[in-house]
């Protein structure tokens, strides 16, 4: 299944984000002999539909993400995520999409009006130094018009292969559905609307403001998994021992602002 998603990401990755933050980073590269969809809408319009129709969705995945471990007045305790199901890989749209035919340079933009990812939870931890969560299931999280601005060159020699891949993610909110805490349905609800609303004050405009960051940190990680699949080495079994020191430090920003925007909340 990981094959399409090459092939999604490998093929499909051909146009141009113009109107996104992402724009003035290409129009520094002085493209030469572009190609509008309206050039080629027929052929990539069949593209896009078969590649749609081939999309594993949801998309099952086996991965085992090191466990989180906090230890101050705002969070003391652990969290363990697991096996994600990212569903709605279908639903994508494209509203901008360039083709540079010299030198195989491209970019564009994708947009999903849902995206979902369901990965597994289980916790133990005091909030505040007085609440106690703990509980295990299955935490939906919902990106809702989430945005990929991509760039990359795709390289025929000496295989197929991509490189200088960039991607850049905005969404508009996030809506957050956490099953088994306590577990009781009623706390897990009211927990999930306190989440969800702390995750639109917080992480939803962190998200937004630190793109070029978090992209840092994606790019590189995203542009060698489609090497290694278009490359025959795939699989959907990816266990991460160690969070690379970039995502480390993203992690633990993100922790600090929530952390100290506290005091102004209650």
């Amino acid at each position: 299944m990981l094959k399409y998603c090459a092939a999604f990401l490998a093929i499909i990755l051909c146009g141009n984000a113009s109107s996104s933050d992402i724009s003035a980073k290409l129009n520094e590269l002085d493209l030469e002999g572009e190609i509008e969809p309206f050039a080629m809408e027929g052929t990539i319009n069949q593209t896009l539909q078969e590649l749609r129709e081939k999309l594993p969705d949801p998309l099952d995945i086996e991965l085992t993400i090191p466990q989180l471990n906090f230890a101050d007045a705002l969070m003391n305790g652990t969290l363990d995520l697991s096996n994600p199901s990212i569903i709605g890989l279908t639903t994508f749209l494209v509203p901008a999409l360039k083709f540079n035919i010299i030198g195989f340079k491209l970019n564009l933009t994708l947009l999903f009006p849902v995206f979902q990812v369901d990965p597994t939870y289980e916790t133990d931890m005091i909030l505040l130094t007085v609440l106690p969560i703990y509980g295990n299931g299955t935490a939906k999280v919902y990106l809702n018009d989430l945005k990929l601005d991509t760039y990359l060159e795709l390289k025929t020699s000496p295989s197929l292969h991509i490189q200088n891949f960039r991607i850049l993610i905005t969404l508009d909110n996030i809506k957050l559905d956490i099953e088994g805490l306590l577990y009781d349905e009623e706390f897990s609800k009211f927990a999930s609307a306190v989440a969800s609303g702390l995750a639109n004050t917080f992480i939803t405009p962190y998200i937004n403001d630190n793109a070029e960051a978090i992209s840092d940190v994606l790019s590189p990680i995203i542009e060698t998994a489609i090497n290694e699949i278009l490359a025959g080495n795939s699989s959907t079994s990816a266990p991460v021992t160690e969070p690379t020191p970039a995502a480390e430090v993203t992690i633990k920003e993100l922790h600090h602002l929530i952390q100290n925007a506290l005091p102004s909340i209650f």
